[in-house]
């Protein structure tokens, strides 16, 4: 079961833009170490648990959020062999989950960043197109 949520989590993880600042491998060891120990992930992943610390405290609002979402329901297929069943994904994070999680990572890094100057907040806003009529118009140059 420690699997399935590492890949919720994972799958949160990278629909929020700010996980491109870390490597991939980086985010799925910090993940191993949420659903397993920093120990057991540092030791499978090679990396140090200071190597994981920045990704580790992004990573708290996603993993706080999963946490909520409660145990993940392992879905069955009659015509796939049970010993090949975790071989099959499925997704269970949606943009609302998503929204949720980058609220908390707000709230998150606000807090920190006024007891810790150094703390640079990550833009977790939404990019939505221009209104209709703030739209530049292009004329058709036919010369």
């Amino acid at each position: 079961m420690r699997e399935a949520n590492a890949a919720r989590l994972l799958d949160l993880c990278t629909l929020e833009i700010s996980s491109l600042s870390f490597s991939s491998s980086i985010v799925a060891a910090t993940a191993m170490c949420y659903m397993t120990s920093p120990q057991l992930a540092s030791q499978v992943s090679g990396y140090s648990t200071e190597e994981m610390q920045a990704c580790y405290d992004w990573m708290a609002a996603f993993a706080v959020t999963v946490h909520e979402m409660g145990p993940m329901q392992l879905k069955s297929f009659s015509q796939v062999a049970q010993d090949d069943i975790h071989n099959i994904q499925t997704h269970s994070v949606d943009l609302d989950t998503l929204e949720r999680a980058q609220i908390r990572l707000s709230q998150i890094q606000s807090s920190s960043s006024r007891s810790s100057p150094q703390t640079t907040e990550v833009s977790v806003a939404m990019l939505t197109p221009p209104k209709t009529d703030e739209k530049t118009r292009f004329v058709e140059y036919t010369g």
